[in-house]
């Protein structure tokens, strides 16, 4: 009689593994809950993306208002 193992899914990849594993074999995420309170990249709320694009938002305004200021001063220092 041969003991079938309890598989369960990955929480990370959605991937077959056995119940006892600590580390998924296709993905290689931890599985112990050390990190409690963790959220699978799958699941989690689409914040960072939209953060990333306020600061390139961000970033390029800047960049347009020091290259404003700069060539305002150059046209000012050479009209007559």
């Amino acid at each position: 009689m041969a003991l079938e193992a309890v598989v369960k899914k990955c929480p990370f990849c959605a991937e077959d593994i056995q119940d006892a594993a600590i580390v998924c074999k296709h993905c290689g995420r931890d599985l112990t809950g050390r990190m409690a309170g963790a959220i699978p990249h799958a699941q989690r709320p689409g914040v960072r993306p939209a953060i990333r694009i306020l600061l390139i938002v961000l970033l390029v305004g800047a960049i347009g208002l020091i290259t404003l200021n700069v060539v305002a001063r150059f046209l000012h220092s050479v009209t007559p």
